[in-house]
């Protein structure tokens, strides 16, 4: 394209100038080498490391190489090779050449049932929710769900650099597991099975059963929760308990409050039921919304 209005002149700003002119009429010089504006943008594209980002398929034990920074990494587990869970791990290297690279990664990997479990961790403890005293090496502690998406960044933390899960601190999935050291007032766990308090994004969902021997006390608290699971308002939830001297499967309630408190009581109006209880209380299905 021919150049129209071209002339030799030095301006004080852009707003002396009445005329336009083709960018390539005007040279840059930068470190001592002059070149026109396409060639500068040329410069500027080649030295993205990253143009666009193609996927790669993960079926098993992998180890992180340079190119993968490049790569969406989709996680689909090989199901074929045994018996559920099958555990696979991801290697990450401490190279300088992953300083300040960041990795994306998916899982992919098809349900549970009927295939069983896959379960992906990485050799080392990340960090998340930006929160030094966090870590884990699951991926599924670290994931960004819905989407079932990692972020990693190979940044540098105190004097050292480490991989840091760089996804919204607030969309992962955190849990905390309750065995009878932990439960007040008399209450056990049901068996063998502890109560898993589970967080995914903002929902909380409630696993396991609640028990007691002659020793719990109806209305007291059983447990509580830390900050990450406290609910936006007081919340209700009705549910069974087996009373073990009767049989009888009776109404109860399961309440927990924005103090992290959480609580069992039994109909005493319907049921005539009296402190000390024995039996076992549902607390699978209970699920709400934490405050933001």
């Amino acid at each position: 394209m021919a150049c129209t209005n071209c002339k030799k002149i030095k301006l004080q700003s852009c707003a002396d100038c009445d005329f336009e002119v083709s960018s390539d009429c005007v040279n840059y010089t930068v470190d001592g080498v002059t070149e026109m504006l396409s060639e500068t943008l040329k410069d500027i594209y080649n030295s993205i490391e990253c143009k666009h980002k193609s996927s790669k398929t993960v079926q098993g034990d992998y180890t992180i190489i340079e190119e993968d920074v490049c790569k969406i990494l989709l996680l689909n587990g090989d199901v074929s090779v045994g018996d559920a869970p099958i555990s696979y791990t991801i290697t990450l290297p401490d190279s300088e050449d992953f300083i300040d690279k960041v990795l994306v990664i998916k899982d992919i990997t098809a349900e549970p049932s009927p295939s069983g479990e896959v379960v992906w961790e990485f050799n080392e403890e990340i960090q998340f929710c930006w929160n030094p005293e966090q870590s884990s090496r699951y991926f599924v502690d670290l994931a960004w769900w819905p989407h079932k998406v990692v972020y990693l960044a190979f940044i540098k933390v105190g004097v050292n650099y480490q991989w840091v899960c760089i996804s919204p601190s607030n969309i992962g999935y955190i849990s905390n597991q309750y065995t009878n050291d932990d439960l007040q007032e008399g209450w056990l766990t049901s068996g063998d099975l502890d109560i898993m308090v589970e967080r995914t994004g903002y929902e909380v969902k409630f696993r396991g059963a609640i028990a007691s021997d002659g020793l719990g006390v109806n209305g007291s608290v059983i447990f509580t929760l830390p900050d990450f699971y406290i609910p936006k308002q007081d919340m209700w939830f009705g549910t069974w308990f087996l009373d073990i001297s009767s049989g009888n499967w009776l109404q109860c309630s399961i309440r927990v409050f924005t103090s992290g408190e959480v609580t069992l009581t039994i109909d005493e109006n319907v049921h005539a039921i009296l402190d000390p209880v024995e039996g076992i209380a549902l607390l699978s299905g209970i699920n709400y919304y934490v405050k933001q």
